[in-house]
């Protein structure tokens, strides 16, 4: 039963894992071609899958920008009034003999007063020299048109204009004599009035209309050819058909592709997420089932993993799609570091590489940074052991800004990279500091998913904390016998790769409870106490079996009241397993009790479960029995072989994760440490004492 839920447990977090992914995820790949101007095109010919205009480079775009924003465009209201009471006074002037030619000159007037007439200051254009290719703004009533400038005339033009006119169609009159004596020539004036106001307005939509694009590219052109040189036409075109493919990746017109239908179209690009996102979740789960199988019977440290898992794949698909340039500023390897604080190495290095997927199949120069990152957070997890205590820390992020200036300068020498490399190398600084000064959040993923980090194990391993203290106070014969144990524990967990520092801490924590009642244990009690019978001489072999028992249930209570982590609590929990109390059992058969009475005599804890609950059971046995014994190798080699087969005939490592070749490890580890720990000691020779003659 429990591993039917624990099996739907995992089917569910690793089903809305797929899911999320699947809609996180950009409906098509990257741009999967690398290129830059000057260079051959070593890919197969490309061909336009879709329809695409040329945009211009921004170098061309503010250009034309500020040629539009150069030549402002001049609006000019037409002034109705202005030409009524012209056309009046020409029609009220004093001709004499010649007042037949009334009707004509008014007539001409009129013809010139439709193409426009400004002062004579002329047109307010920003370019004089280029009026031939000039327009202007007129605005008539409610309408606004363009009018070519070079059709606009000031108003000396005019009269000109009518001079000439009426020269033509009266040859006999001296047509500027009498137009001047007759005051028509001071009754013409401007009819078009500049307005500054809608010249501002009409200048600024036209800037605002400067076009991005040069040119279309239609579906099935062939863009670039293999071998072809990259010029800068090609160049652009390339950029362009790069920008209207990324800007499809959430939304591709489902016509442009051939041999599928519009729904086919609309759901494919949902099944290829889904599909690629099942792929990644698998290969995330797989990566911590062969690391540490355990983790994902324990939902807060599998939460953390997924958690981290995600963080670094939105955080990737967001700066891509806001600048892909920014990606070398992210800090890719605090997710290494903050794995690293509570996970082994051998769970890190894989789950890490596997949160650097969505990096390398989806981000703009995917490839390359997948390895710049991938080989800086394998370096960071490696050195931050020796460099993690105040400000050494910001060594572990000069060494991992280091590693990736040397793997950034390999790819841009090789021209896998192109862009600016100052200001590549300072985004990946920024990005390497922040991953040691964002490390502190550790302590908030400790408290959300309940976890021990590193720092936290080392907190409790301190001699000096508050509770070791008090064991120390009130059973110093345990506290000495926890400080021995953890150092063995130590060095059989380096023996087979399992983790010292949770060792030791659960080696230090494991007997606290025998300071609710310290002299109940024979390396508490005085020789005196023990001259006397000791603790026990008054109680009966079950009542001196359940006063030994005791000491777990206290532990656990106490390990309680003091916040110490679950994972130090597991350790006092299964230190004895379901084992029985050898000495006071043997007493009460010996005695005449019942042999199968053994309930009163054993532990109601819980089997060790993990490799370093497993090194301590034995190690916790070992050490107390090694006292009874006579240093030397053959005694130590039987007694730890006698020990581990008790354990083994009693079912106590069956939960385990350990292996047989393990267990040897472990055993010959002890071995090792006990000879060296009781080795003999050399003897001092006495001083001989001589007179003083002498």
């Amino acid at each position: 039963m429990t591993n039917l839920l624990r099996n739907r447990r995992l089917l569910i977090v690793f089903s809305i894992l797929t899911l999320i992914l699947a809609l996180i995820l950009p409906r098509t790949s990257k741009f999967n071609y690398d290129y830059r101007q000057g260079s051959v095109w070593k890919y197969d010919d490309l061909e336009a899958r879709f329809d695409f205009p040329i945009f211009k480079s921004a170098e061309q775009l503010a250009a034309d920008e500020r040629y539009v924003s150069s030549i402002e465009t001049p609006s000019y209201s037409y002034v109705s009034d202005a030409e009524k009471s012209s056309l009046d006074k020409v029609w009220n002037a004093d001709l004499g003999k010649y007042s037949g030619l009334r009707q004509g000159i008014v007539n001409d007037l009129r013809k010139i007063y439709s193409n426009g007439v400004v002062s004579d200051e002329g047109l307010k254009l920003s370019r004089k020299a280029d009026i031939g290719q000039s327009i202007i703004y007129l605005s008539k009533g409610k309408t606004v048109e363009q009018v070519p400038a070079s059709e606009i005339i000031t108003v000396k033009q005019a009269k000109d204009a009518l001079c000439e006119s009426l020269a033509e169609r009266s040859p006999g009159v001296n047509a500027d004599s009498l137009l001047k004596k007759s005051g028509i020539y001071d009754a013409v004036e401007a009819v078009l009035q500049y307005d500054e106001a809608r010249t501002a307005l009409m200048n600024e939509t036209a800037y605002k209309d400067v076009s991005p694009t040069e040119g279309y590219v239609e579906k099935y052109d062939i863009i670039v050819k293999k071998g072809e040189i990259i010029t800068e036409d090609i160049a652009r075109k390339l950029d362009s058909y790069k920008a209207e493919y990324e800007r499809r990746r959430t939304g591709i017109e489902r016509d442009d592709f051939d041999g599928f239908d519009k729904f086919a179209n609309a759901v494919s690009p949902w099944i290829g997420n889904f599909l690629i996102a099942l792929a990644i979740s698998v290969i995330l789960c797989l990566s911590v089932f062969f690391s540490n199988a355990n983790i994902l019977d324990e939902m807060g440290r599998l939460l953390f993993i997924i958690l981290v898992f995600l963080l670094l794949t939105i955080v990737t698909l967001i700066v891509d799609k806001y600048n892909s340039a920014f990606l070398f500023m992210v800090p890719f390897t605090i997710a290494a570091l903050w794995l690293q604080s509570f996970y082994r190495l051998r769970v890190v290095i894989p789950v890490y590489t596997v949160s650097l997927l969505p990096l390398l199949i989806f981000a703009h120069n995917g490839p390359i940074l997948f390895v710049m990152f991938l080989m800086a957070g394998y370096v960071s997890v490696y050195v931050y052991d020796m460099f993690n205590r105040g400000l050494m820390q910001f060594m572990v992020s000069l060494i991992c800004f280091a590693m990736l200036l040397i793997s950034l300068a390999g790819f841009r020498m090789i021209g896998a990279l192109s862009g600016g490399m100052a200001g590549q190398v300072m985004l990946l600084a920024v990005g390497s500091l922040v991953s040691v000064i964002g490390y502190p959040l550790v302590f908030l993923f400790e408290r959300m998913f309940k976890l021990v980090s590193s720092a936290r194990l080392m907190e409790l391993c301190d001699t000096e904390s508050k509770l070791l203290r008090e064991l120390d106070d009130k059973a110093p014969g345990t506290y000495n016998h926890s400080v021995a144990v953890a150092g063995m524990c130590e060095a059989a967990a380096r023996a087979i790769g399992a983790n010292p520092l949770v060792v030791k801490a659960g080696a230090l924590y494991h007997d606290i409870g025998k300071m609710a009642n310290p002299t109940c244990f024979v390396e508490n009690e005085s020789a005196e106490a023990r001259q006397e019978g000791g603790y026990h001489s008054t109680l009966s072999p079950k009542e001196s079996a359940q006063a030994i028992i005791s000491h777990v249930r206290s532990g656990m209570e106490l390990a309680g009241n003091n916040g110490i982590p679950q994972l130090l609590k597991d350790f006092i929990l299964t230190h004895h397993g379901t084992t029985v109390t050898g000495y006071f059992y043997t007493k009460y058969v010996n005695d005449g009790g019942d042999p199968d009475d053994k309930e009163a005599f054993t532990y109601d804890g819980k089997r060790p479960f993990s490799k370093e609950q497993v090194i301590l059971m034995i190690c916790d046995s070992v050490e107390a029995a090694s006292r009874t014994v006579t240093p030397s190798k053959e005694a130590y080699s039987e007694l730890v072989e006698k020990l581990v087969a008790g354990k083994m005939k009693e079912g106590q490592l069956e939960d385990a994760d350990i292996s047989l070749k393990e267990l040897n490890m472990v055993k010959e580890s002890i071995k090792s440490y006990l000879m060296q720990s009781h080795h003999e000691r050399v003897v001092y020779p006495t001083r001989k004492r001589f007179g003083r003659g002498r």
